[in-house]
């Protein structure tokens, strides 16, 4: 019996990251503290090595303080660059595995690397997609988009990690696309504004444009 494949029954899935891809700065801002930290031991290993007489350890130990502290920054330095990596390791898996796509009129977010978490939306209880950026996420020039919803169970989902024309653009396409899952609204509108490249007030233009054109009135013969 062959395989159940969604793509093959149902054709409307679109893969999202790929439109409107995440950026590589996402793997770093998600260690930032961590390099932080590296950098600032480096640094203080640096200024005891060059400041800081050496000494003669006697029986594998150092002698001095000035010697003591050196000796510990270099095991701090040592812990705090394998525990960095091994988190940009984890974090690069992490944005490997990220992904968001629309289907079946919903829009669904998947992260995690060792517990995996998957949040789908309707389309027509989206009642808002908002851009924000934290402290952290301004130094790397990263937004993360948050899609606010009508649900009480699940009120708000976050895609984090997009740069300035990837916010933008998914911002707009999913603008579209919850305009278009309204009645008498052009469905192909979401379409028009990735390929097209139209800002989301063209778009909105577009969207309603069936409703907003009037039909010349008939005039009545006197």
């Amino acid at each position: 019996m062959d395989e159940f494949d969604s793509d093959k029954i149902f054709p409307t899935r679109v893969d999202l990251k790929k439109l409107f891809p995440q950026s590589f700065r996402y793997v770093l801002a998600s260690s930032f503290w961590f390099l932080v930290v590296t950098a600032g031991l480096l640094v203080a290993n640096l200024y005891f090595s060059l400041e800081v007489p050496s000494a003669e350890p006697v029986s594998g130990q150092p002698e001095g303080l000035g010697s003591l502290v050196a000796y510990l920054l270099d095991r701090l330095l040592l812990a705090s660059v394998v525990i960095t990596v091994i988190k940009i390791g984890y974090e690069s898996l992490h944005h490997f595995l990220y992904s968001y796509t629309t289907e079946l009129e919903h829009l669904t977010i998947s992260r995690g690397v060792l517990f995996r978490s998957r949040f789908s939306f309707p389309l027509a209880r989206i009642n808002d997609v908002s851009l924000t950026r934290d402290p952290i996420e301004l130094c790397f020039l990263l937004y993360t988009l948050d899609v606010l919803t009508a649900s009480p169970i699940l009120q708000s989902g976050l895609i984090e990690g997009l740069p300035k024309k990837s916010a933008l653009g998914l911002q707009a396409y999913l603008l579209a696309l919850v305009e278009s899952s309204l009645p008498n609204i052009k469905e192909d509108a979401a379409i028009n504004v990735q390929k097209r490249g139209l800002a989301p007030e063209v778009a909105d233009k577009i969207l309603h444009q069936e409703e907003t054109k009037e039909e010349p009135v008939p005039s009545v013969p006197r």
